[in-house]
Formats: C-alpha cells, structure tokens, sequence
C-alpha cells in the first residue's frame, strides 16, 4: 500500500467516526509546559481534530496542527517550530516513513521533541478492516530509530503513561542544561 491511500482510510475514519482523533492528553505535555517560554512555537504533528491544538493555544503556547487526513490541518507548515508534539501518530505510519518523517521534524529545528508511541495494535480497524497501528514495533526498535536519526539531540524515555506505550523528550544538544532533571543521571543535581 502506499502512503497516499493509507490517508485516504484515514480520511474516511475520521469522516466516519467523530470520536476517532480527538485523543491526545494533557499529561502527554506536561514536560513542554515546563520547559517553554509562553508563546513558543509547537507543532503538533499527526493532530487528528486538533484538541492538543486548541488545549495548547488556550494556554498562551502559538500551536499549529498538521494532519494530512484532516482538512483543516493537512496544509504542511513550511516554519520552523520551537517544539514538535507527535502523540500518537507514528505507530499509523508505515514501517518505511519513520525515518522520512524524523528527517522531516528536524528540518524544522525544534529544541525539543515529545513522542508518544503505542506498541500495541490498536482497537480501531481501518475501512478496508486492517488494524490502524500499521508499525507495532517494540521500544527498543524505536529507541534505535530515534538514535539513528537524531544526531545532535539527547534522547530520555520519560515516565510511562500505560505498558503498553513509551513517551520520549528529544532535546537538541544546543540546548542549555534541560529543567527536566535525568533521572538515571547521577551526576546532575537536582
């Protein structure tokens, strides 16, 4: 299958169910929250119906929503970003894009990305009655993605939300010292 039709069924997913892409949770950015300014520059990559969108406008951040499925976002921003959410959306993505789609997000230059990937095949079926999660890799697989294809970043698993998922902070290395303290780091204060 190519890309293109995979967004057409996501296209008639959406279209078909009001409740499909509405997700995305508060506590998925509670990390950018605290490290960005008010009024930094996010994208929110893969934003179904655009809640995260609105959530993060609400809260004085300047959010843009991109999502090739959904009308009202599938216009690519041509910008760079201060930061770049994508909760949820790799794991919809062919196996072969992943790393089109980080080459992609760094372009943009951001200072830190936040990902939320699901490991699990999902409960919802796309028209044609494949399952929506067309990459279910486990987190090592995806940890190597992401090493592969962020140089110049740190990448840190943060605190997991569900087993059944990982949540990763990518920071680029120009960045001074993070808020965030690591955890496994012993050396850092904190």
């Amino acid at each position: 299958m190519k890309p293109e039709q995979l967004i057409e069924y996501y296209k008639e997913k959406h279209q078909a169910d009001e409740e499909y892409g509405t997700g995305g949770l508060a506590e998925h950015v509670y990390e950018l929250e605290l490290l960005l300014p008010k009024g930094s520059t996010i994208l929110d990559y893969g934003c179904g119906k655009g809640n995260m969108v609105n959530y993060l406008n609400r809260r004085d951040f300047s959010c843009v929503g991109y999502d090739p499925a959904i009308p009202k976002f599938c216009k690519f921003p041509e910008q760079d970003f201060d930061s770049i959410l994508c909760l949820d959306v790799l794991e919809h993505l062919m196996e072969h894009q992943v790393a089109d789609i980080f080459q992609q997000m760094k372009e943009m230059n951001p200072k830190y990305i936040l990902f939320h990937i699901c490991h699990a095949k999902a409960v919802h079926k796309l028209p044609d009655g494949r399952n929506c999660h067309e990459t279910v890799r486990p987190m090592i697989w995806w940890h190597d993605k992401m090493k592969r294809s962020f140089s110049g970043y740190s990448i840190r698993q943060l605190v997991q939300v569900d087993p059944r998922s990982s949540r990763w902070l990518i920071e680029h290395r120009d960045m001074q010292q993070s808020r965030l303290p690591d955890p496994k780091d012993p050396l850092q204060d904190q």
